[in-house]
């Protein structure tokens, strides 16, 4: 076995062996890093300017592509509104939310089932399948609305598609979703 061989810390001035994490540890890679930053080695230049082109290529398709928004209408479901949906609420239709258990706990349209959607089907809080659709409303062509967070929100457009995948034929689909609803003065529990 080879010796190690000692070094005193520039921090602590005490003696330190071997690869710990202390206080030796840090000053040694803080001017790893300090020599990687402003005494670049030949080549290393083009290696930090590839990175940042790469960084900005990034930024910019993120940028344009911006944040998630519900499409206007998903083919095959009729789109509604707050108004359209407190129609429906009132004629006895049921309503699925499509969001997190802690979002459906903070507050939800009166009598909801919550069928959390995640975007892995494999995901152990999926509970959006086909059998708990059935289960709630009872057959294919029973009508359904689906609703989540406001028009950012993914699930309510996820949800619509896949239970038109699964032969559903009734679906409402309410992008304005949970605040549009409190937004129109309509109950919540």
């Amino acid at each position: 076995m080879r010796a190690v061989p000692a070094r005193i810390c520039p921090e602590t001035a005490a003696f330190s062996r071997g690869s710990g994490r202390g206080p030796c540890y840090r000053s040694r890679m803080n001017a790893v890093f300090h020599q990687a930053l402003f005494r670049p080695r030949r080549g290393s230049l083009v290696r930090v300017g590839l990175v940042v082109l790469c960084l900005l290529l990034f930024a910019q398709q993120a940028a344009a592509q911006g944040p998630y928004r519900a499409p206007e209408m998903i083919p095959g479901s009729q789109t509604i509104e707050a108004a359209e949906a407190w129609g429906l609420f009132r004629a006895g239709v049921p309503f699925v939310d499509t969001r997190l258990r802690a979002d459906y706990e903070a507050g939800r349209v009166p009598e909801a089932r919550n069928l959390t959607i995640m975007r892995d089907r494999d995901d152990e809080r999926n509970r959006f399948t086909r059998e708990n659709l059935l289960e709630f409303i009872g057959d294919v062509d029973a009508p359904l609305v689906m609703y989540c967070n406001e028009r950012d929100c993914w699930r309510t457009e996820a949800a619509t598609r896949r239970a038109l995948e699964w032969g559903f034929t009734n679906l409402y689909y309410f992008p304005g979703g949970f605040p549009e609803w409190i937004r129109s003065g309509y109950p919540f529990e």
